[in-house]
């Protein structure tokens, strides 16, 4: 049984760690073949699609399985209590993504919400594979192998960041500047508008992104690798494990690799939280020297202090209070920056107080189911604070964003991800304050599985994004895989202590506790597995050899049930996923082809086409009937009646200011000014924020010759205005206010 039970182990090990390691590696999108228009630029689909997404969530769903079948065949307890909020979480997951009507949406229109059942499905997988594995890292030998492993990932981004900043990125730049209008159209930005003028300002910072396209999500991985070298360099300093060449170069590579990455980033949020993630070892560290220097002056105390009732408790004590600390502590700093207000120059805090004011509106307004999964940007443009200029997408905190967009399930979810943040400082605290070094003997064959996980995720990242992958990328993964390699190598011969182990696992718990409050990582497609595996298998189930199990034993059945449940579930949306993403790769081709022959418009007809029949198999995206809109119009014989396009968008999506605006934008297109005026105000009520839609708005009343709709729209547009004042790059410009003021005098003017 105990046979059985080791290869279902190799087995869910591999599946959920690898599935972690190869999102970390590759981009993601939640529209395939289409997110990058083929009709104006020829590029394959080098990223994780959502039905890809789905199979990589199917493997975590099935690797838990198996982890959980061989701890009951081991007999060893269930993490039961966690288990049952993760269940609460599933149900909230699957409801939003298959059952329930969409947030700003018809009632009854359609079930679920795809885009939102793939972002949720991978939350839920992350967390579920977390909790699975938490079970099989209370053996050190699994725990060591995981932390090798995920952590080692950190030298393949930093080479990728190297070859990023100093060579790729000037290429892109001189790409985009010999035709930037193409460039931009290929991305689906109009030349000139505030998303094309954003998107220039980031394209024109030489930062490292990895494949998450975010500087703050790389960031976090390098304080991980700060953090982790600072508690393993820290045990050697103190005499806490043996000094051992292995176990200095680990320390050392992993602090120099964290240091490099801060530095390539720029990211001073990932500075922050290399400062906690030291903070808290610190804490630790001294806390344990004090307590063994106490017990010594104790001449009748025990062998180990950790069985002494008084020293355990403490530890107990302090190990949470330094686990709610790291969570703590950044949310204060922010909740501290957003009492300053604009007093000082600093913006990113102040607008990260800003998403957090909207989360709690947002979750305040649903309780209970929250507003769905990927439904936060449209729910945030009613709730935002107006002089906050941006678009969030995410409140950049990972519990905010859990209960906001899910509700009581979100609460479960962010329960238990606290948990193992707290118990990573716990076991930390109490592996510190024991008298022996108490070395493990690491089985070094053992090591093998977490090259295999590194080396099979590394070849199917570069499979995937192999027609983008230039021969400096491919140098800078390839150096990174070996040094990878030999981290693991060295971490089989080194003499790491318990201790050791167990700082470096709370000096990157720390980084990604700290940093998820600031940030999206915890959330973000390509590094919420990654987090959360890390945090389980630092922070996972610490069992008391006094604690009853016959319970826990009995709550197996159920758990395994569930799992084979949320396995189903999966699969079947990605069998549905796979099902849309055939009719999108097909129209694609079939595009292409069609302009390789010359034939434009027929090209069109087939996007068109293809736009109709994908919301179809799998409705619910307005991004894909806006653009069969813009292919039908594209098509329409001048004077054709185009408003039949647009009724149908407003009935499915009423609550969603794009649908309005689209439909605005083409009753302007055909002269139906005072329609065209009604749908821009449907828009203002739903993102009260947006000057794009103001414009619109007063072109729209220009065009209707009404003075009190343009006094009024005019009003609204220098009203938006001065509350961008915090990002001058989206405010009117001199010209455009001038103008709009030289109305507002003349309308005046002309009243008697």
């Amino acid at each position: 049984m105990n046979r059985i039970a080791q290869r279902l182990a190799v087995i869910g090990w591999l599946a959920i760690v690898g599935s972690a390691l190869l999102r970390v590696m590759t981009e993601h999108t939640l529209l395939a073949y289409w997110d990058i228009d083929p009709l104006v630029v020829d590029i394959p689909e080098t990223r994780l699609t959502p039905a890809m997404s789905l199979a990589l969530d199917g493997a975590v769903w099935i690797g838990s399985l198996a982890l959980i079948i061989g701890q009951w065949l081991m007999n060893q307890p269930l993490m039961w209590r966690s288990g049952i909020l993760l269940a609460v979480a599933a149900c909230g997951v699957f409801w939003h993504g298959l059952i329930a009507t969409p947030y700003a949406t018809a009632p009854g229109t359609f079930s679920g919400h795809p885009d939102g059942l793939v972002i949720a499905s991978y939350w839920i997988a992350a967390m579920v594979g977390a909790w699975s594995l938490a079970h099989l890292a209370r053996d050190e030998h699994w725990r060591r192998l995981t932390v090798a492993t995920l952590i080692g990932i950190i030298f393949v981004l930093v080479g990728h960041g190297i070859v990023h900043v100093f060579i790729e990125h000037a290429q892109t730049l001189a790409e985009y500047r010999s035709n930037p209008e193409l460039f931009l159209r290929a991305r689906g930005f109009e030349p000139g508008s505030v998303q094309a003028l954003e998107f220039e300002r980031r394209l024109s910072n030489p930062e490292a992104i990895g494949w998450f396209g975010l500087t703050n999500v790389f960031a976090t991985f390098a304080a991980v690798g700060f953090g982790a070298g600072v508690g393993i360099l820290l045990s050697l300093l103190g005499g806490r494990t043996a000094r051992t060449l292995a176990a200095l170069v680990v320390g050392l590579s992993l602090l120099v690799a964290g240091m490099m990455g801060l530095w390539l980033s720029g990211a001073k949020g990932g500075y922050g939280a290399a400062v906690v993630s030291v903070g808290a070892v610190l804490v630790v560290q001294m806390f344990g020297r004090h307590t063994a220097k106490a017990r010594k002056k104790v001449a009748d105390g025990p062998a180990h202090a950790a069985e002494r009732p008084a020293d355990r408790l403490l530890a107990s004590r302090l190990g949470w209070l330094i686990g709610a600390g790291v969570i703590i502590l950044p949310i204060l700093g922010v909740v501290f920056r957003g009492l300053i207000g604009e007093r000082i120059g600093e913006l990113s805090m102040l607008f990260r107080w800003h998403y957090f004011i909207a989360s709690a509106r947002i979750f305040l307004e649903s309780p209970v189911a929250g507003v769905g999964p990927g439904a936060f940007q449209d729910a945030y443009a009613l709730a935002k604070p107006m002089v906050n200029p941006e678009w969030a997408s995410s409140p950049h905190n990972v519990i905010l964003e859990w209960i906001a967009t899910l509700g009581v399930a979100g609460i479960a979810l962010a329960i238990v991800w606290c948990v193992f943040v707290c118990s990573a400082a716990h076991r930390a605290i109490d592996e510190s304050v024991r008298s022996e070094e108490r070395e493990v003997d690491f089985p070094k064959r053992m090591i093998v599985l977490g090259g295999i996980a590194a080396i099979g995720a590394s070849i199917i990242a570069w499979s995937i994004d192999a027609p983008v992958t230039t021969d400096a990328s491919f140098a800078g993964r390839s150096f990174g895989l070996l040094i990878w390699l030999g981290i693991l190598f060295c971490f089989a011969f080194a003499r790491f202590s318990r201790c050791a182990m167990a700082l470096a696992g709370l000096g990157a718990v720390a980084a990604i506790a700290s940093h998820a409050q600031i940030e999206v990582t915890a959330t973000h497609p390509g590094a919420a597995a990654w987090c959360a595996l890390l945090l389980g298998a630092c922070g996972g189930f610490i069992p008391s050899p006094t604690r009853a199990t016959r319970n826990s034993h009995r709550a197996y059945l159920p758990a395994i049930v569930l799992l084979v449940l949320g396995t189903a579930a999966t699969v079947a949306s990605g069998r549905k996923a796979g099902e849309w993403e055939a009719v999108l790769q097909e129209g694609r081709d079939n595009a292409q082809r069609r302009l390789a022959m010359g034939q434009m418009r027929a090209a069109v007809e087939v996007a068109a086409d293809t736009m109709r029949e994908a919301e179809r198999v799998w409705p619910g995206r307005l991004g894909v009937r806006t653009s069969e809109i813009g292919y039908r119009v594209s098509l329409a014989e001048p004077g054709a009646d185009l408003v039949f396009l647009v009724e149908p968008l407003t009935w499915d999506f009423p609550g969603r200011a794009g649908a309005w605006v689209t439909r605005g934008q083409l009753l302007l297109l055909v002269g139906e000014g005072d329609d065209s005026v009604a749908a821009f105000e449907e828009a203002h009520r739903l993102d009260p924020g947006s000057l794009r839609i103001g414009m619109l708005g007063l072109r729209a009343a220009k065009l209707g010759g009404d003075p009190d709709q343009v006094t009024r729209w005019a009003e609204r547009v220098l009203r938006i205005d001065e509350f961008l004042r915090l990002d001058p790059l989206k405010r009117l410009s001199d010209e455009e206010r001038r103008e709009i003021e030289g109305l507002l005098a003349g309308v005046a003017s002309t009243v008697p």
